[in-house]
């Protein structure tokens, strides 16, 4: 038996939501298949345990994400050390993952958010297996959000894109 976690049009009503009120951009659903790697690019993750077994991760270029952290923080980008960089790409990856928590069965609990920087979506989770992957655009920069499953092998997205 195999079930339905969250669909296209649930995630994309959530990351829409997240960028307008914590960044105040637009962001929009983009077409074609992810990209291997985003050259440069830094990604977050954090993992969901309980209910279901698995992890969100984003996946943005440089560019972006100093300008999402200048947008949350209200500094100008060329003043942003990498470390706040890290923190605030975590944080909102944490806010993205916990979007995905709630519309998941069961309860579940959220880890800290790990950083990488420089290897884009080159960042390997062991003993899982990618659920989906959606790409998105802001400020003409890439974006992705995947969700990952510690296998069991019934555990699928709904190919659902109606909203």
């Amino acid at each position: 038996m195999q079930v339905a976690l969250i669909s296209q049009a649930e995630l994309e009503q959530l990351i829409e939501s997240i960028w307008s009120t914590m960044l105040g951009l637009a962001v929009n659903p983009a077409g074609g298949q992810p990209a291997d790697a985003h050259p440069g690019g830094w990604a977050a993750c954090v993992h969901i345990t309980g209910g279901f077994n698995g992890t969100v991760m984003l996946i943005s270029t440089e560019r972006f994400a100093r300008r999402a952290t200048a947008a949350v923080l209200g500094k100008e980008e060329g003043s942003l050390p990498p470390a706040e960089i890290d923190d605030a790409l975590g944080e909102l990856c944490n806010i993205i993952a916990g979007g995905v928590k709630s519309l998941l069965p069961g309860l579940s609990s959220l880890s800290l958010p790990t950083i990488t920087r420089g290897c884009g979506s080159a960042m390997r989770i062991p003993r899982s297996q990618q659920l989906a992957g959606w790409q998105f655009q802001c400020d003409e920069e890439p974006l992705e959000i995947r969700i990952l499953a510690a296998a069991p092998a019934e555990w699928e997205l709904s190919a659902s894109t109606a909203g």
